[in-house]
């Protein structure tokens, strides 16, 4: 393919003032194409020679599969689990593939699956699921997570709200004890029943800091405090008492 140049264009066979024209590019690319080498002969059937079961010797008659794992026994083919990219059988048999376990087939489906005990007969996706109660309701429910404990968000928002409630009545109680003793009780009228007492400020202000720290947060206040004076027990009713009648309680 020879050419000559032609002002700023080589001309080349074709004879037009060009590079290269759609025909003679693709002549010389073929004549500059290296040639392949020839493909290596194999003395043996595999190309990873060593590796395949011919190779090793493992010649097991139609429908069978010698298993190269512990059991080293020739099985038919339905005792090895199918590649899922290749589709063909695994080297090892199901049994030695699950350490041991027995295999079965699925009185379902027919599948074969490894049994984890002699009296299961269906497979995984045969199985009914597998129910348990709800923490709070009771009711069965399909469990899909072992960490799931109640049926629907309401059973868990209600035992939610039973724990946060056991949690401010023991900070309650924490601080009666710690302003009245083991055994609390009112210092106006001497009443002892815990769901009856409460604390107050005795230099007022208490609706003030209760406003400030709302409800649950007054009873983790005095806690994180250390439990600071300035508070005496009353029961509600010299507190209100006290309240409605200028800071003195009626009983005195």
């Amino acid at each position: 393919m020879g050419g000559a140049t032609s002002g700023t264009f080589m001309v080349k066979s074709c004879g037009k003032a060009h590079a290269w024209c759609a025909e003679c590019r693709a002549g010389q690319a073929l004549a500059l194409r290296k040639p392949k080498p020839p493909r290596k002969e194999h003395d043996k059937p595999c190309r990873n020679c060593g590796s395949c079961d011919a190779c090793l010797g493992l010649v097991a008659p139609e429908g069978m599969k010698v298993c190269r794992g512990a059991c080293g026994e020739t099985k038919p083919l339905g005792a090895f689990a199918r590649r899922a990219d290749t589709g063909g059988y695994r080297n090892q048999c199901m049994a030695c593939r699950n350490g041991g376990l027995a295999s079965a087939h699925c009185e379902g489906c027919g599948r074969s699956f490894v049994r984890h005990s002699e009296t299961r007969t269906l497979c995984a996706q045969c199985r009914p699921p597998l129910t348990k109660p709800c923490a709070q309701c009771g009711a069965a429910f399909v469990g899909s997570m072992d960490q799931r404990r109640y049926c629907s968000m309401e059973c868990g928002d209600a035992a939610l709200k039973v724990k946060r409630d056991e949690a401010r009545k023991s900070l309650r109680l924490a601080a009666l004890q710690a302003y009245g003793g083991s055994e609390p009780a009112c210092t106006c009228c001497g009443e002892t029943t815990p769901q009856f007492l409460a604390l107050d400020h005795i230099n007022g202000g208490g609706g003030k800091q209760r406003k400030e720290l709302g409800g649950g947060g007054y009873w983790t206040w005095l806690r994180r405090n250390g439990y600071p004076p300035g508070f005496q027990i009353l029961c509600h009713n010299c507190n209100l008492g006290r309240q409605i009648n200028g800071g003195v309680c009626p009983h005195l």
